[in-house]
């Protein structure tokens, strides 16, 4: 059975039962390494009191009224519109010790709600849009334990993707607690925000019960706090046993060599022996050791699994004599600084060999830090390496960070239409950022969080040139702002020529190019508040007699105008409201484009909107 195979998808039939039963969808799961059955349907129960949830087809929430949130019929949407009469939680019919947990949220203005795991220990779900340092009652936080590495919050009215990997906590044969529950891993629109916080004791008022601690237990949504929308929730049960690493020995050598991951064997072995787990405080020096770990990795069930390693350093991991990641692998998002690359494998139940070699020659991060981690079918994701290998706030070298103003810098940008060779990422102190292609005079990313990791730049000769976002990233089409309306498909336009970039007294750009006769400039720039960009559109005649021009604001496969001014984009992904000008829905093979003409007559006219996420 694959991974995919371990995941349930929600499907609400609200209206289908009269006695206020949600049913679910369920198919079978892996247990122990082998399929068992389950019931064919799992269920979301109401009791009479929880009139306030309800099934819908879609919703619109208010970003300025708390109480708001408008639906249409239908089915697919869960909505909790919580009266001074109904106030009910909603609790799983299912119950789950380890879990992982995928879910979409919608929030109103100012709003506050919370998922509880085993009915006991709350995540917060939380209108913290625009707040510039994490706070304990922040969307994400671990109430009472641990807010948010990093506010990534989406603004209100908008879906946010939660995903929540849960690990329960752990009795043994007389019923003693032996481990703590652990979030092992919360990821907000996604970044990394929680990574491997025990809690030590349920929530307070937690709907299970604020002392008594249990193996399994139901889900429970809030439903006293205030309205909230659920979509697309996804749950797979992790019930088989987690992977070990076990036999484990370490050789740790000395020598002289650059970059590149040396050979053992042509080294100085300074000491070797047995290892509690993989570990860099083997290491005596910072440069010029390296360190070679050997086990056997024992895998409780057939399936594909998931290794990751933070470094700061090379490595390579090897199971019977294949290497599974590297410093070529895949790098994938984590709370702080150090890097993480991740690889999967197929492998059998039982016993493989596992070999993962460490080492730093000449490397540019003074901290040493190595992680291993790997997750499986119906396995929680668990750490093979000690505690501590791998701190999270480093820091590394080449990242880069605004300080007291907006800070620009140039570079390639990897793009999902392909690399940008001409583009610019321009940073701001209040953690919102955008990349801008030059070459053809168009946005290509917003992101929210940390700003840029150059390291490509430098490490191993710079031969990528490129600047990776670090924090929640909502890609743009890449597609050109600007067109002749001869064509209207916004490729990339005959004629188009940048001219230059000029920065205000704040330090905000405003890049500058010509399309055809038509001269433009176009500016981003936070608002007063600094949760969202104002983007500034002017546009002149440069010849005599050019065709009308069109401005492309958005583009995605559904835009919604919800007021005569606001657009929704891409299924509320982000939103659009205009401030001057005007702007229509257009479809050209099967893309929406929320468009701008601007006819010669109009010379000297500008467009302004809002950019909100």
């Amino acid at each position: 059975m694959n991974a995919a195979d371990q995941r349930r998808t929600l499907r609400l039939h609200a209206g289908l039962l009269p006695a206020l039963f949600i049913a679910t969808s369920l198919i079978c799961l892996a247990a122990s390494g082998q399929a068992r059955s389950s019931s064919p349907a799992a269920t979301f129960l109401l009791d009479d009191a929880s009139a306030n949830w309800s099934e819908v087809g879609s919703v619109t929430t208010s970003m300025t009224n708390a109480e708001l949130i408008e639906s249409t019929s239908g089915t697919g949407v869960l909505v909790n519109q919580p009266t001074d009469e109904a106030r009910g939680n909603l609790t799983s019919r299912f119950s789950h010790a380890d879990i992982q947990l995928d879910v979409e949220v919608m929030l109103p203005e100012g709003t506050e709600a919370g998922i509880f795991l085993q009915g006991r220990y709350e995540l917060q779900l939380a209108d913290s849009w625009g707040a510039t340092s994490p706070a304990p009652t922040h969307f994400g936080s671990i109430l009472g334990v641990k807010p948010p590495s990093v506010n990534v919050a989406r603004a209100p009215g908008l879906w946010q993707k939660l995903s929540i990997l849960f690990r329960a906590p752990r009795f043994d044969a007389a019923g003693n607690k032996v481990a703590n529950a652990s979030f092992v891993r919360v990821t907000l629109n996604g970044t990394t925000i929680q990574e491997e916080v025990e809690v030590e004791s349920p929530t307070d008022g937690a709907p299970g019960g604020a002392s008594a601690e249990v193996a399994s237990a139901p889900l429970v949504l809030q439903g006293g706090g205030g309205p909230v929308a659920f979509r697309n929730i996804q749950y797979g049960l992790l019930n088989n046993g987690p992977v070990s690493l076990e036999n484990l020995t370490y050789a740790y050598y000395r020598g002289d060599f650059g970059w590149e991951l040396p050979e053992p064997t042509a080294l100085t072995l300074k000491s070797d022996g047995a290892a509690d787990a993989v570990t860099s405080a083997i290491a005596d020096t910072v440069n010029k050791f390296a360190i070679n770990f050997e086990g056997d990795l024992v895998v409780p069930a057939t399936g594909t699994y998931q290794f990751e390693v933070t470094y700061t350093g090379q490595f390579a991991l090897v199971i019977d004599g294949k290497t599974i990641v590297d410093i070529d692998s895949p790098e994938i998002a984590a709370v702080g600084d150090v890097p993480r690359k991740a690889a999967s494998t197929r492998l059998t139940a039982g016993r493989h060999k596992a070999e993962l070699l460490f080492a730093r020659g000449r490397w540019h991060v003074a901290l040493t830090a190595l992680g291993l981690y790997v997750s499986g079918p119906g396995s929680i994701r668990t750490r093979l390496s000690a505690p501590g290998s791998d701190p999270d706030e480093v820091w590394a070298a080449f990242k880069v960070d605004p300080d007291d103003k907006p800070r620009l810098q140039r570079s390639f940008v990897m793009h999902p239409s392909g690399e940008r060779v001409h583009a610019i990422s321009v940073g701001y102190p209040n953690g919102n950022h955008f990349a801008y292609d030059t070459g053809t005079g168009a946005l290509l990313s917003l992101w929210r969080g940390r700003f840029i990791d150059t390291s490509t730049m430098w490490f191993s000769r710079g031969n990528d040139q490129s600047a990776a976002p670090q924090g929640s990233l909502i890609e743009m089409s890449g597609r050109p702002t600007a067109a002749t309306s001869a064509t209207n498909r916004f490729e990339s336009p005959v004629g188009f020529r940048f001219d230059d970039y000029r920065m205000d007294d704040e330090g905000n750009p405003t890049f500058n190019y010509h399309v055809d006769g038509w001269s433009i400039s176009d500016k981003l720039e936070p608002d007063a508040d600094g949760r969202y960009f104002v983007r500034t559109l002017k546009v002149d005649v440069r010849d005599d007699g050019p065709i009308p021009l069109s401005i492309r604001l958005a583009d995605a496969t559904v835009i919604r105008q919800l007021s005569d001014n606001v657009f929704d984009v891409g299924d509320g992904t982000y939103r659009v409201e205009l401030v001057a000008g005007s702007a229509t829905i257009v479809e050209s093979d099967g893309v929406m484009q929320l468009v701008s003409i601007i006819d010669p007559a109009d010379k000297g006219d500008q467009i302004v909107a809002n950019i909100v996420w």
